[in-house]
């Protein structure tokens, strides 16, 4: 799965030394976060995608498969380095419980979109109904294109608690899902290093991800903390995208759920565009969401609702809270929370105390939810004129007319 290709539908065993090289250099990450965290792919060094549409015609390998039955391992390394090889494969059925694996790939993959929808040159793979995978600490590392460390597809599963996952190819993820596979993640540190490369991940047909707790640092072009196409919630997750928005949202029916997590990104903090006739919902409870070089939310097309609630905080360095362009329509409901920053062309509700703070002009579609007392309207401060559009029917308490506001500004309606 890749962002830009997205818009357009987008050997058996590694010897002893090259193993142990793979792992002490993920020791090493983990044990240098900082400094590591300051590596930034050059956006030039990235592959152009494909032309999409893969169609998982090619077939593929794995070092191990679980072919439905029952099988559990404790302490055992599965290891794959062929083109299209997966280190570990359930299916029909299968159930496999992993205790404290060491996992490592470096093949890699001749078809990028058949990795993202149907989990080619995985490291660890679950697919069809049933097949279910369970890892509880240990670590995943591939550094293959295309080689997703977990991909569950076809009703498959993978949960993973504790341990670590780091990625380094092109167009692999940490964790990607499709055709409405599912995985959960608990305390799970995870890193992907290369372009192509968002580390919570849905793709075609959809799935679903759950992740509470861990580190989740991507540090590639077109590499962001979460991507979804489907449903995706992070509990308590600190989440940093340091060449790339914080969370794109690019499905027909996009769920995510930001709960008291703490999300950063180098560009946008959200970024959503229509597919088709989209329609998104978008929860931001607690916790904070960060944009170091654009708006919070930016979205394109499509219908989106956005919950803010439990005091998050909203930063942009741009002072721009939410842009909407290309028709899309936005609503920003906002409750026990203070925002801040200019909204342009959405939509903005206000209840159980919330406020707003317009750094600039702004200009809302509708807004419900203030107090308004003679010529004065509350719940927002600005200096500055914010207008609506007095034919909605939204907005049909202002009366069409102009109103002071705390901080010397305009609530007026639109020319």
């Amino acid at each position: 799965m890749n962002r830009t290709a997205l818009p357009q539908l987008r050997r058996r065993r590694l010897a002893a030394l090259a193993v142990l090289a793979v792992l002490a250099a993920s020791g090493a990450v983990w044990g240098a976060p900082a400094a590591f965290a300051d590596t930034v792919v050059d956006p030039t060094a990235c592959s152009a995608p494909g032309p999409g549409g893969g169609n998982g015609t090619i077939t593929g390998t794995s070092a191990y498969t679980l072919d439905g039955g029952t099988q559990a391992f404790a302490d055992r390394l599965f290891t794959a380095d062929d083109t299209n090889e997966t280190a570990v494969l359930v299916s029909n059925g299968g159930t496999l419980s992993l205790l404290r694996p060491t996992v490592v790939t470096s093949g890699n993959t001749e078809s990028a979109d058949d990795s993202s929808f149907y989990g080619l040159n995985a490291a660890v793979r679950a697919t069809e109904t049933g097949s279910g995978i369970s890892i509880r600490g240990g670590s995943i590392t591939t550094t293959g294109s295309g080689a997703n460390a977990l991909h569950a597809e076809y009703n498959g599963s993978i949960t993973m608690t504790g341990g670590r996952i780091n990625v380094s190819g092109q167009f692999a993820h940490p964790v990607l899902v499709s055709h409405n596979g599912s995985a959960v993640l608990r305390d799970v540190d995870m890193v992907s290093t290369a372009c192509h490369g968002s580390v919570v991940a849905t793709d075609q047909g959809d799935g679903t991800v759950d992740v509470y707790g861990g580190r989740l640092l991507a540090t590639g072009k077109y590499s962001t903390v979460l991507y979804a196409t489907g449903t995706i919630t992070a509990h308590r997750v600190r989440g940093v995208s340091k060449a790339d928005n914080a969370v794109v949202m690019a499905g027909t029916t996009t769920t995510v759920l930001a709960d008291h997590s703490d999300l950063t990104g180098a560009e946008d903090g959200v970024q959503g565009f229509a597919m088709g006739a989209s329609s998104n919902t978008l929860t931001v409870r607690g916790g904070s969401i960060t944009a170091e070089g654009g708006p919070v939310f930016d979205f394109s097309g499509g219908t989106t609702v956005i919950n803010v609630s439990d005091g998050a905080k909203l930063r942009s360095a741009t002072d721009q809270l939410v842009t909407v362009a290309g028709g899309g329509t936005v609503t920003l409901s906002a409750s026990d929370t203070r925002l801040e920053g200019t909204i342009t062309g959405a939509a903005l509700a206000l209840s159980d105390g919330a406020a707003w703070s317009s750094p600039a002009d702004s200009a809302l579609t509708a807004v419900t939810g203030l107090r308004v007392r003679g010529g004065e309207a509350h719940g927002i401060t600005s200096a500055h004129t914010v207008t609506y559009d007095a034919s909605l029917a939204a907005n049909a308490y202002l009366g069409g007319r102009a109103y002071a506001l705390a901080g010397g500004g305009t609530l007026t309606p639109a020319s």
